[in-house]
């Protein structure tokens, strides 16, 4: 098995999160409704250290455009060639990307969500 130092997983972590600066979040309901469509800062996560994980960097929040329960993400960079995709629930549900501001669960036409945590890990091995 390929085991990566540290210093390797920080520069992967650190090239992977720089290809989504100033992209864009989609989160969708189970239905594939987009919900909230967010503009992700300039910098959109902090540096890698030790290893990972890296974290959201700033503040990712959006106008809800339609009324659902959260399901899923989809993080496109600025160019729309890379993408991450994953599961989207409230603060605490051990979804991939957690969202604050949510009313009794639902993302509502008009509000606004806001990321409370998302982070992209590099495993040790491959």
């Amino acid at each position: 098995m390929t085991v990566l130092n540290d210093a390797h997983r920080n520069a992967i972590l650190d090239a992977t999160g720089a290809q989504f600066d100033g992209g864009t979040l989609t989160i969708f309901d189970g239905s594939a409704t987009a919900l909230v469509v967010i503009d992700v800062p300039a910098t959109a996560f902090v540096a890698a250290t030790g290893g990972g994980p890296i974290a959201k960097a700033g503040t990712w929040s959006g106008t809800n455009i339609a009324t659902g329960t959260p399901a899923t993400f989809v993080l496109q960079s600025s160019d729309e060639t890379q993408t991450r995709t994953g599961t989207a629930g409230a603060t605490g549900s051990g979804a991939d990307m957690e969202l604050a501001d949510l009313e009794a669960g639902e993302i509502v036409t008009g509000g606004v969500t806001t990321v409370d945590t998302y982070t992209i890990a590099q495993p040790s091995g491959a």
